[in-house]
């Protein structure tokens, strides 16, 4: 599984400027077909950085405590968060100032278009915050005279950050947020009571 890990930041920086490129185009009413092109070449790569990160994931979740594969796992999914985040910037912007927006939007739906424009980047540094939280808990040693309370104050800063998170997402709480985004449960939480 190591050796299928590859993902450098030369290929996020590469995709990246097809999002720029995007975006100078869409300048233009004229380029939707080019624009086209760009953005199945930038959701090829998207796909293949996505999934070294879900490489160096399921590595670090082999062994949490190999400095290597916590540090690789934090920098792949830094640099994916990265990614979204200037794809979501680059649409907003397409969406917002392009002659060419009825082209390049058709077919996306009214929710898909809020989302895009209510977009906050501040949710992508929240979920980078907590991914560094969980590997700093993960590396606790259990040996250690204080690692009952490193992992309180470590659960306790994880507790706000998703609480900020949920919030971000327009939910009351992380529990919500989780239960209708992260936790595939077929149940709603008012069932639990019966």
């Amino acid at each position: 599984l190591e050796a299928r890990y590859t993902l450098t930041q030369e290929e996020v920086d590469a995709t990246k400027a097809l999002l720029a490129n995007m975006l100078e185009m869409s300048k233009s009413a004229e380029n939707i077909d080019a624009i086209d092109v760009m953005f199945d070449e930038f959701e090829t790569s998207f796909y293949h950085i996505a999934q070294q990160s879900t490489i160096a994931t399921i590595i670090y979740y082999c062994d949490m405590i190999d400095e290597v594969a916590s540090e690789r796992y934090l920098n792949s999914r830094e640099m994916l968060y990265d990614l979204q985040d200037a794809y979501n910037q680059t649409l907003r912007t397409i969406y917002l100032e392009s002659p060419a927006r009825d082209q390049l939007f058709e077919g996306w739906s009214e929710e898909e278009i809020q989302s895009l424009l209510e977009y906050d980047p501040a949710i992508l540094e929240l979920e980078q915050e907590i991914n560094a939280l969980e590997v700093e808990y993960d590396q606790l040693d259990e040996n250690s005279p204080t690692y009952n309370n490193d992992c309180v104050e470590i659960y306790k800063q994880m507790i706000v950050k998703r609480n900020q998170l949920a919030k971000l997402n327009k939910y009351d709480n992380y529990y919500d947020y989780a239960a209708a985004n992260v936790y595939d449960r077929d149940y709603e939480r008012e069932q639990l009571a019966t």
